[in-house]
């Protein structure tokens, strides 16, 4: 079920790049003074219009295809009277809107000047449409192009996005944060809400312009915007955070153009350039957070001073990320769509492409702790509740999992709240039980197999005032030497800490 869901993400994330229709012309936007966009963004929140209030509607349809559910999602907002419902129906559900209801939502006076700036149309029937999108990230407004555009269409708020964003949110505010392919806006503006100041670059001026215009929507003040390739607009700069998720798409022949979408022939060859710079623009203790897509489950490059944990996803079902950009591109024709899946599916075939994984790759830059590279898996059901915090802490169990014997020993270790053994039987009585630890969504990590003497000792470690307690309890139990049991426990309780089954705490317990 969770991978299934992560599909339907994908395509969500995805939408339709037929390539057919020109982009929206941006040019008016300009005919709008800052504090009229300010305005705008205000009557937004005023009248209600908020994930909130929109959750209901979201939620019907259930698990249909988005292009089987907007009709529903329409239907809805056209029985609804709040001013929101209609400024929902306009300028996030692709409807069309009578003039009275859009002027009730928007105000007389805003709705002719954003008619003006091009953000909304009116058709010969007199219903107001609008040619961009609209979604609510973290409380913002973030407007962005239709992807059926394709070519330079600029790419707003996803599920995915969101996903980055709470993975790369500050635990506590930082200085300065950096934003590579910002498209809309969306993770810069959310990190100027912790950031002192933050720098959002794109290679497609297109793509600055729409961010700008959100930024000023929102009334956000702390960020400046550059245009240019990856690191090439902060050259000689560093940063406290950096935070990036690049076009990592496979590109196969004959696919139209979407600058937002490929990444290479394989596709990960933009994501692969960023992370082999990245550590030369963080500050010490600074932190890179990106999201990627990898050929083969390919790891994410080394860091000579750096620790670099990938966080994987569950690998994608090749067939089904194939049919769904192959169903996006062809736009509901079949005859395309059977063509479009050949292309894709033969593409990676000839690549070798094997497996496609996401992964939230984070790298931190210490100079004080040796460099390391680890992977975790993240458990299907956590696939959306990574979090910077959850990241801290695995960053620090595998930091103490690598720390000298000393240190360890001097550790205290606990069990992670909401962490469950099991011991499992089979009907065959010839295999023994099977003892499983299953770690709390906080671990984000699958469960994990242990043996009976593995247990007894993270019970002991668990259960001391430091690990150095626990191994002259053990080495007490087994009569040996308190330097044999800890020749015997430490290994055990490295691995333990890698896999999430035992987590430091900050301080020994009175």
């Amino acid at each position: 079920m969770a991978r299934r869901r992560q599909d339907r993400r994908r395509y969500r994330d995805t939408a339709c790049y037929d390539g057919e229709m020109s982009l929206p012309d941006i040019s008016g936007f300009s005919r709008l003074s800052a504090a009229e966009w300010r305005a705008f963004g205000l009557r937004l929140s005023e009248i209600g219009l908020t994930s909130a209030y929109l959750e209901p509607v979201v939620q019907t349809g259930g698990d249909l295809p988005p292009n089987l559910r907007l009709p529903i999602h329409q239907w809805h907002l056209e029985r609804m009277s709040e001013p929101a419902a209609a400024s929902a129906a306009l300028l996030m559900f692709e409807d069309a809107v009578p003039e009275k209801a859009s002027s009730a939502a928007l105000g007389p006076a805003l709705l002719e000047r954003l008619l003006e700036a091009g953000l909304i149309a009116r058709r010969p029937d007199g219903r107001i449409v609008s040619p961009f999108r609209l979604s609510i990230a973290d409380r913002l407004y973030i407007f962005s192009d239709d992807l059926a555009h394709g070519g330079d269409a600029v790419m707003g708020a996803s599920e995915a996005t969101t996903q980055l964003c709470r993975a790369a949110y500050p635990a506590e505010p930082v200085g300065c944060a950096l934003e590579i392919g910002c498209g809309a806006g969306t993770i810069a503006l959310v990190l100027a809400q912790r950031t002192q100041r933050v720098i959002a670059t794109d290679i497609n001026p297109r793509a600055l312009a729409m961010a700008r215009m959100n930024a000023t929507v929102n009334g956000i003040e702390n960020v400046e915007f550059r245009q240019g390739d990856a690191f090439s607009p902060v050259a000689s700069e560093v940063f406290d955070l950096i935070v990036s998720q690049p076009p990592f798409v496979a590109r196969p022949a004959g696919a139209r153009d979407a600058a937002y979408l490929y990444g290479g022939i394989r596709g990960d060859e933009l994501a692969s350039r960023l992370l082999q710079d990245v550590s030369d623009h963080l500050k010490p203790r600074g932190r890179a957070v990106t999201l990627v897509q990898w050929a083969d489950c390919a790891s994410a490059p080394a860091c000579d001073h750096a620790r670099v944990l990938q966080l994987r996803y569950p690998p994608a079902d090749l067939d089904v990320h194939c049919a769904m950009y192959a169903a996006a591109e062809s736009g509901g024709d079949n005859a395309a769509y059977a063509e479009r899946f050949a292309a894709w599916r033969d593409h990676l075939e000839q690549l070798g492409i094997r497996a496609l994984q996401s992964s939230l790759t984070v790298i931190q830059r210490d100079p004080a702790a040796p460099a390391w590279t680890a992977a975790v898996d993240i458990a299907p059901d956590c696939a959306d509740t990574v979090t910077s915090a959850q990241i801290d802490r695995i960053i620090a169990a595998h930091d103490l999992a690598r720390a000298p014997d000393l240190d360890l020993l001097q550790a205290t270790l606990r069990l992670p709240d909401g962490i469950v053994f099991a011991k499992e039987y089979t009907l065959d009585e010839q295999q023994p039980p099977r003892i499983v630890a299953r770690l709390p969504e906080s671990s984000l990590g699958q469960s994990v197999d242990l043996s009976e003497a593995s247990l007894l000792l993270i019970s002991l470690v668990a259960e001391a005032a430091t690990v150095g307690d626990a191994v002259d309890k053990f080495a007490a139990r087994r009569a040996l030497a308190a330097d044999q049991g800890a020749e015997q426990m430490l290994p055990a309780i490295r691995q333990a800490l890698r896999l999430g089954v035992l987590a430091p705490t900050d301080r020994p317990e009175a």
